[in-house]
């Protein structure tokens, strides 16, 4: 695979798609690696601010803790323009979404987009980019669910057994959502529950949130919380 530079991708899902799997499988292909031979993956899950992430690049581009009182953000974009380097930002909607956040974000965004021996990787749960970044055309889709049949080799792959009725009615719930997948497929492996004790209890919790909150659906809480699935 041939890398065109400067590299500039936004691998977006909504939740539990495995945007995250992907932007890492990328960055170790050998391709990258010899495109750039410096990498960084920054999570910024938990990430209150642009200082904070700040903070956490320049723990990785090793500039000294003593020298980051000041002009911070102008010495880790001198220390990036040294040699060609890739950077990941993962879950990058925790600082993009906000409101207060998303001005001085995109525009930190706009300053690593000017390197042009940077390459850039960001992964946002949802479906819009970033602006300050000129994203190369044709734009990379959402990544999309996976259908029932993939959904179904999944499960036979990590449990070793045909999925039985109560299992394919699971599997249609989590509608393709490959975290749910694997949770619940490790749920059955590792005998901590049943099918068909984790199909009933699901049919439950989904009627009682139903009639708790007027949803017309969601996942049980009780099964795996929401927050697996971000």
């Amino acid at each position: 695979m041939r890398v065109n530079k400067p590299l500039r991708i936004a691998i977006l899902d909504p939740g539990g798609m495995g945007k995250t799997t992907l932007a890492l499988h990328f960055l170790h292909t050998g391709s990258v690696i010899n495109a750039y031979p410096s990498q960084l993956f920054i999570s910024c899950e938990g990430t209150n601010s642009l200082d904070e992430l700040l903070l956490d690049i320049a723990e990785q581009v090793r500039i000294p803790s003593e020298q980051r009182k000041e002009y911070l953000q102008d010495q880790i974009l001198g220390a990036l323009k040294k040699i060609p380097t890739i950077i990941c930002l993962d879950n990058l909607e925790t600082l993009w979404e906000p409101a207060a956040l998303r001005t001085i974000t995109e525009g930190f965004l706009n300053h690593l987009s000017s390197i042009q021996t940077l390459g850039l990787i960001v992964t946002i749960r949802g479906n819009q980019r970033p602006n300050e970044v000129t994203w190369p055309q044709p734009l990379l889709k959402p990544l999309p669910t996976l259908k029932i049949e993939s959904s179904l080799k999944i499960f036979e792959k990590i449990v070793g057994i045909q999925p039985d009725e109560n299992v394919q009615g699971l599997l249609i719930e989590v509608e393709g959502i490959p975290l749910a997948i694997t949770l619940i497929s490790n749920l059955i492996r590792d005998e901590a529950e049943s099918p068909e004790a984790l199909w009933s209890r699901w049919k439950k919790e989904k009627t009682k949130s139903k009639d708790d909150r007027g949803c017309k659906r969601a996942a049980s809480p009780s099964i795996f919380p929401t927050r697996w699935l971000l």
